[in-house]
């Protein structure tokens, strides 16, 4: 199913931003994203619309992306050195769980999270 997602493809289109549930999602936002059972919390580098033959299906690349646990039934902080490995990845936005984090960039050893669930 996955590949012949891929093969009906024929056109793809930059996006500025999206909406996954009440959440507004634009470039260069901080995010959480979940999926399957994996957490990572990113920058939003470019979002892609590619349209199919049956439909259209949003990629996300995210950037500056490290892994990370969180309360779930809470809101709370992530405190993360930024000497951590990071990596950019690619998001498939359909199957993501997104939720707005606010990064505290003033700290010059650790990025602050704050999130609320």
């Amino acid at each position: 199913m996955h590949e012949r997602r891929w093969s009906a493809v024929f056109a793809t289109q930059h996006v500025r931003s999206f909406e996954h549930g009440s959440l507004e999602v634009r470039g260069s936002d901080w995010v959480l994203a979940s999926a399957g059972g994996t957490s990572l919390v990113g920058r939003v580098g470019e979002i892609i619309e590619f349209a199919a033959a049956g439909g259209s299906f949003l990629r996300l690349h995210l950037l500056q992306a490290r892994r990370v646990t969180f309360d779930e039934m809470h809101g709370g902080r992530i405190k993360l050195p930024r000497a951590s490995p990071s990596s950019e990845q690619c998001v498939h936005v359909e199957n993501t769980s997104f939720h707005e984090v606010h990064c505290d960039g003033r700290d010059p050893q650790d990025l602050v999270f704050t999130y609320i669930y």
